[in-house]
């Protein structure tokens, strides 16, 4: 039959789309974001990208690279307990987002069996394809999927009873796929007020209804939609969520299959006990106290403690406060690590009472973003104005750190987390 004059979606339309789709993947096996020391979110989204890639073009060599490479990061970036090594709890859903609508297509394509062996080598940044075997892959490695189930839990756990993650590391709202908007509306008045940076956007305003017009406040901190999304995959209530859009989307792509979690332990704690250490000699030392408006026999507080990505979580539906040991992050390159080792956030019946300061911006203002990651800006002692680690000044640095401390669990017990900082005092 003859397209319709109004159809987009015409032969011509796939063709040039198809193209550009190629041209794009091309690119990425060109310039893979990828080094023997280091690999981050940055080479995760070049392979799950990919993999999307390779699946619209039938590229079963594209394929086959991203699910090996995929298989393999995931491994080497999320920790056993299933927290992200960017040390950031915001990159955690970002790297998150990857892994699990990359595990969606990949139940899909497992099933078609378009997923080989395959011999392939980086070199240069580039790909390499040596050989693509007939052998098709037909399962993930059931460790692979025991991870992903920790990786949508700790986000389960770190939520605050409003919703909202702790800031842990940088933010910048970064998502793999956006479905559903997640935030309020402001008047502009409102926003102007809200942040800092909108002041004077009113008077910029004039032809414009300022006091009744909108402003779309999207909230990076409500990770509702990332929990929906894993919950496409885990028959499991944990996951429920009120975006119901991701859940399904996922549901979709995997063709309905759901994975089967076979470790849902956490991780011990490692309480380290030969640092003989007296307390009471600490030169420094920072305390705040605050009454709590219950009863902690009436409202008795979980416990949730991820110590390998270093958070320990206190909390029920009245009360929360989070604690941050993170170690450097990246293996010890600190792309997105802030300097807030014993840091914390605490909420009480719908207020935060501290919280960490942001992100704010990162190239455009290198002053400003080293502030932001800085000591001072934390809630945690400032021993003599030093940086817990350093901040490098150059501008070519802005997306690392160079270790200068560590910290420590000494003793953990009901309603007890003692975590202790060691400084390098050299610099």
């Amino acid at each position: 039959c003859q397209p319709d004059k109004h159809e987009i979606l015409t032969g011509e339309f796939k063709k040039i789309f198809a193209g550009s789709v190629y041209e794009h993947g091309k690119f990425i096996v060109n310039n893979l974001e990828w080094s023997e020391w280091l690999t981050s979110n940055h080479y995760l989204a070049n392979i799950a990208g990919l993999l999307f890639i390779g699946a619209y073009l039938d590229r079963k060599d594209w394929i086959s690279f991203a699910y090996h490479e995929i298989v393999k990061e995931t491994e080497k970036q999320f920790y056993e307990d299933g927290g992200d090594f960017e040390s950031s709890t915001s990159y955690h859903r970002l790297s998150g987002e990857m892994v699990v609508y990359s595990t969606a297509l990949i139940l899909k394509l497992l099933k078609s069996g378009k997923i080989k062996k395959v011999d392939y080598d980086i070199s240069g940044h580039k790909l390499r394809i040596k050989k693509l075997y007939n052998k098709p892959v037909n399962f993930l490695p059931q460790w692979f999927i025991d991870r992903l189930y920790k990786i949508g839990r700790f986000t389960v756990d770190i939520t605050k009873p409003n919703g909202e993650i702790p800031q842990i590391g940088d933010n910048d709202s970064g998502r793999f796929i956006k479905l559903s908007p997640n935030g309020k509306f402001l008047t502009n008045k409102e926003a102007e007020q809200t942040y800092l940076n909108l002041k004077g956007y009113n008077n910029l305003i004039k032809d414009y209804d300022t006091e009744n017009g909108l402003f779309w406040d999207e909230n990076t901190l409500n990770h509702q939609t990332f929990i929906s999304a894993v919950g496409g995959l885990f028959e499991d209530e944990i996951f429920e969520a009120d975006f119901p859009l991701e859940k399904t989307f996922v549901e979709v792509l995997a063709e309905r299959q759901k994975l089967k979690v076979k470790d849902k332990s956490y991780t011990p704690v490692r309480v380290v006990k030969d640092l003989k250490i007296n307390l009471s000699d600490l030169k420094y030392a920072k305390t705040k106290e605050y009454e709590l408006p219950f009863s902690l026999d009436e409202y008795p507080v979980k416990t949730y403690f991820y110590p390998d990505f270093g958070i320990y979580i206190f909390k029920n539906e009245r009360f929360y406060l989070s604690i941050c040991a993170t170690p450097l992050g990246q293996d010890g390159n600190g792309g997105h690590t802030h300097n807030d080792k014993l840091s914390y956030e605490l909420w009480i019946d719908g207020k935060d009472i501290e919280r960490d300061p942001g992100t704010y911006l990162y190239t455009p203002l290198p002053c400003r973003r080293n502030e932001f990651r800085s000591t001072k800006a934390h809630n945690v002692p400032l021993v003599d104005g030093l940086e817990q680690n350093y901040v490098f000044k150059n501008t070519n640095s802005l997306f690392s750190l160079l270790e200068k401390s560590d910290t420590y669990l000494m003793d953990i017990r009901r309603n007890i987390v003692m975590i202790y900082l060691s400084l390098d005092l050299c610099l």
